[in-house]
């Protein structure tokens, strides 16, 4: 779980620690709202890696979300968007998935890439076939300079 409060806010730090102390007292996330300010995502997060964290809320404060115990809210944790109060649920480790899972992105990340090289190797027998002359006069100005 996210709370935010944006760091335009003149009194953000002291916003941020009266929310994330209203919070502690009231335990883990319910039904009812968290307070604090619109962000640009839902407030509940599921199934995060680190490397999606950092991109939604900053290193640190996808870090500080890895080192927490579960089941406590966090924060306030400063970002360059503002102050962060989370709440981790739980926190499973990475595994790999089985291919069965996965075989369709695998195969469409092979096709795009034999599709790349076969592109790549049509380029260069165009280039060592063909001669290129351009004849735009602003382009062999240009050149000249």
């Amino acid at each position: 779980w996210h709370v935010y409060v944006s760091g335009a806010r003149a009194t953000a730090a002291a916003d941020a620690a009266a929310l994330a102390a209203q919070l502690r007292r009231a335990g883990a996330p319910g039904r009812g709202p968290l307070g604090g300010d619109a962000f640009p995502l839902p407030a509940h997060l599921q199934g995060q890696s680190r490397q999606q964290l950092e991109k939604v809320i900053g290193r640190e404060v996808a870090a500080a979300a890895f080192a927490a115990a579960p089941q406590r809210w966090i924060g306030p944790l400063r970002s360059p968007l503002g102050l962060h109060v989370l709440w981790v649920s739980r926190r499973d480790d990475a595994a790999t998935p089985p291919l069965a899972a996965v075989r369709g992105r695998v195969l469409e990340a092979w096709q795009q890439e034999q599709r790349a090289q076969r592109i790549a190797a049509l380029l260069r027998a165009l280039r060592e076939r063909a001669e290129v002359r351009v004849e735009s006069r602003p382009w062999q100005e240009r050149r000249k300079a």
